[in-house]
């Protein structure tokens, strides 16, 4: 047999950003087996390159990381309704007031595809124009511009620790390495 067979799922769970699924398995092994996912609409990270080469940076602090202030790249959840472009088009100007004129992908990932099945898609947004955000109500955002380096260094000591905002930022390194 190659790898999993799904034989019946129900959602164990449900709350608007995500749901859990209860799935009757055969395992690669042949065994059956009960296997638990969080599934998502899917979410998205966005890379802003301002004329000077700096990237957007914003800082805001996290519930799930015990109420911590993070360093992040703009980024949210999908609609379930409009492209990955356009959710990622609305997620930075919601969250730093940034346009684009120019939107290159940079790929996507599956962040912990161990237990969830939720695709991040990635972009680099350039030609930016900078007008005023409008976050949602849980999002208390700083936002500053950074050059690659000090970025790097940044992760290097542990002061951005957001896996996908980390994902991204290597999707943008190796886009810039093979331009």
């Amino acid at each position: 047999m190659d790898g999993w067979k799904k034989l019946n799922s129900k959602v164990a769970y449900k709350c608007p950003y995500f749901w859990v699924t209860e799935d009757d398995v055969i395992q690669p092994s042949g065994k059956t087996g009960v296997y638990h996912q969080i599934n998502t609409t899917g979410s998205v990270s966005v890379i802003t390159e301002n004329q000077a080469g700096e990237i957007c940076l914003i800082r805001q602090t996290r519930y799930t990381a015990d109420n911590q202030p993070s360093w992040e790249v703009p980024a949210g959840g999908m609609d379930g309704k409009s492209s990955p472009l356009e959710n990622a088009k609305r997620e930075l100007q919601e969250e730093t007031g940034i346009t684009a004129v120019e939107w290159i992908s940079l790929g996507d990932a599956r962040p912990f595809n161990g237990l969830c099945s939720e695709i991040n898609y990635f972009f680099l947004a350039r030609n930016l124009s900078f007008g005023k955000s409008n976050p949602d109500q849980t999002e208390d955002i700083t936002i500053t511009q950074k050059k690659i380096d000090e970025i790097k260094q940044m992760i290097n000591r542990n002061q951005i620790t957001d896996g996908q905002s980390i994902t991204a930022l290597c999707k943008y390194i190796l886009y810039k390495e093979n331009q």
